[in-house]
């Protein structure tokens, strides 16, 4: 936290090194100056060795007003300082070995000061370009990584509403089942839904999502009727009235996922997904929880990785989550004690928690 405030309050930094060079150059000239019958001379001097030091106080005022990150400020001071260091070390080496052959040295202190501001002129603007190309670069990195990801999420979410759509296109075909048609124009509307959702996915995992205030409790309803309506599974839910997040519309996304996840791994033929929403001043607490074997914690651990590059229902949901500046884990149903646990006697399955912040 300490070593972020420093950074953060760099620029002060430059500002001060600009304005110390500056006030070094006209003590240096101001004798000349007043005492010269013609003041040109140490005018022009103080000209060339007082601009770059304005030009760095000036430098470092900017630098603070800009939008540049913490990380990206102290880039821009740190490059700022070595170009100084690094003219005056040129301009210094070449006056030691005028010394060294002891050679006169005239007026020694005007060339260092003019080298020492010109070299942190220099390095601010190759610290700031520099920022700018890590800027890039990472923006770069995030887009490429964000394209993917969101492919991998189509993939995901419609491959399995293409695939029921089909197979009930193929009871329709052979028995002219009006059901069947009733679940084509669903799934094609889900489909439809999610393909318009992807959108704010991109924009939630690039950072450039506008967050607002969403009724968690909305989406959780319409995904156990689907659910529902379409598996085997009881679903049951404990929600208040309302439970509003900031998010936006890939907070389905996170419902949907870990409701799915559930039934796949539930018990028996009639499997059991619970799903529950607690709330506090600050936060709101989604429990999803199945009656599957369950898990050991290194395996609920691993079960959000994505580092393969493609995106499991479960690593969406923790790009989500994490988006969103919350956190979900998971934990075997025996050892979760919070609220909105389900009551079954059976001791076994698993409980996805996420925490959001509250809207």
């Amino acid at each position: 936290m300490e070593s972020a405030r420093v950074a953060e309050e760099s620029p002060a930094g430059v500002m001060l090194f600009g304005g110390l060079l500056l006030f070094a150059a006209v003590f240096h000239h101001v004798d000349e100056l007043l005492l010269l019958d013609n003041p040109v001379g140490p005018a022009l001097a103080l000209l060339l060795d007082g601009t770059p030091a304005v030009v760095l106080v000036l430098a470092g005022y900017r630098l603070w007003q800009s939008s540049l990150n913490p990380a990206e400020r102290w880039t821009v001071s740190t490059w700022t300082v070595v170009g100084s260091v690094a003219g005056g070390l040129v301009i210094g080496g070449t006056l030691a070995v005028r010394a060294y052959e002891g050679r006169p040295l005239v007026e020694p202190v005007f060339p260092l000061l003019t080298s020492l501001g010109v070299g942190g002129v220099a390095g601010a603007v190759a610290g700031y370009f520099n920022a700018r190309a890590q800027r890039d670069a990472r923006r770069a990195a995030v887009l490429t990584d964000a394209l993917s990801f969101v492919n991998s999420v189509i993939r995901h979410d419609l491959l399995n509403d293409l695939t029921t759509i089909r197979g009930h296109a193929d009871v329709l075909a052979e028995g002219h089942r009006p059901e069947s048609v009733e679940t084509i124009s669903r799934k094609t509307d889900e489909a439809t839904e999610r393909i318009e959702t992807s959108r704010s996915i991109v924009e939630t995992v690039t950072g450039d999502g506008a967050l607002e205030p969403v009724d968690l409790t909305v989406p959780i309803e319409e995904v156990a009727a689907q659910t529902r309506e379409t598996t085997l599974a009881t679903v049951t839910t404990d929600c208040p009235e309302t439970a509003t997040v900031r998010a936006n519309r890939g907070l389905r996304s996170i419902v949907d996922n870990l409701v799915e996840n559930a039934v796949e791994h539930a018990e028996g033929t009639e499997p059991r997904v619970h799903v529950a929403v607690t709330q506090t001043d600050e936060t709101v607490r989604l429990a999803v929880a199945d009656d599957g074997p369950g898990i050991d914690e290194a395996t609920a651990r691993a079960l959000f990785d994505d580092s393969s590059g493609a995106a499991s229902g479960l690593s969406i949901v923790d790009r989500l989550v994490a988006a969103y500046d919350g956190e979900v884990w998971a934990v075997p149903r025996p050892e979760y004690d919070g609220l909105g646990a389900p009551d079954w006697d059976e001791d076994d399955g698993i409980v996805f928690v996420v925490d959001l912040p509250s809207a």
